[in-house]
């Protein structure tokens, strides 16, 4: 089985590259309706939402970005995380491997990540403070480790079809990627998250806690 970095080094390979690509998407997909079947049988199932890239893609265009095969992000509020962790053995039988779990400067955790078939699935975890929502994102300036802290209005969610499944979006999606992606409607490949993303509020050097894997 490929890692994730193996994957990404296929794919620019110039006579192998393309055939790569197209059947790392057919397997991303086929890995996210996955997914959604392992969730949906889980109490956890209607207490995660589609954002960032799928939910661009669905809203744009109709189906999955071509750039962004391999990385989906879904988001849950902090008050499901009972449900979130009864639902990762489930996921963890579908062949959903945990890679990496992301804490804040502060110790508390704020993303999952689960790796298969070369693409990760990562899950944002929300706390809430008034009626804002907030996350954090995680990277580098070039020099040292970022935490970021995102901020947008909470949203009622609802269902919405998307690649044959039902899954969960909030209501006014089309508010929420502007305020991510400013004008989302025109497509730009080299959106930095970390610089680029409207709902960011504050930077600070990020304090990472051991055992961040798993």
């Amino acid at each position: 089985m490929l890692s994730l970095a193996a994957h990404r080094l296929a794919g620019r390979l110039p006579v192998l590259g393309p055939v790569h690509r197209r059947r790392h998407a057919a397997a991303f997909r086929d890995d996210l309706l996955l997914l959604n079947d392992v969730l949906a049988g889980t109490r956890f199932g209607g207490h995660y939402w589609v954002w960032g890239g799928m939910l661009l893609g669905w809203a744009r265009e109709g189906g999955l970005l071509a750039h962004d095969v391999g990385d989906a992000d879904f988001c849950f509020d902090a008050s499901a995380d009972a449900d979130f962790v009864a639902a990762v053995p489930a996921l963890r039988a579908a062949g959903f491997r945990p890679w990496f779990s992301y804490r804040d400067s502060d110790g508390e955790l704020r993303e999952r990540v689960f790796v298969r078939r070369g693409s990760k699935f990562e899950f944002f975890r929300l706390t809430t403070d008034g009626a804002d929502q907030e996350y954090r994102m995680f990277g580098s300036d070039g020099a040292e480790p970022v935490e970021v802290l995102g901020r947008f209005p909470a949203q009622r969610t609802e269902v919405f079809p998307f690649l044959g499944r039902h899954w969960n979006k909030p209501v006014d999606h089309e508010a929420l990627l502007a305020r991510h992606y400013g004008d989302w409607r025109t497509p730009v490949t080299d959106w930095d998250y970390l610089t680029e993303d409207g709902t960011v509020v504050a930077t600070r050097p990020w304090v990472r806690t051991p055992a961040g894997r798993g």
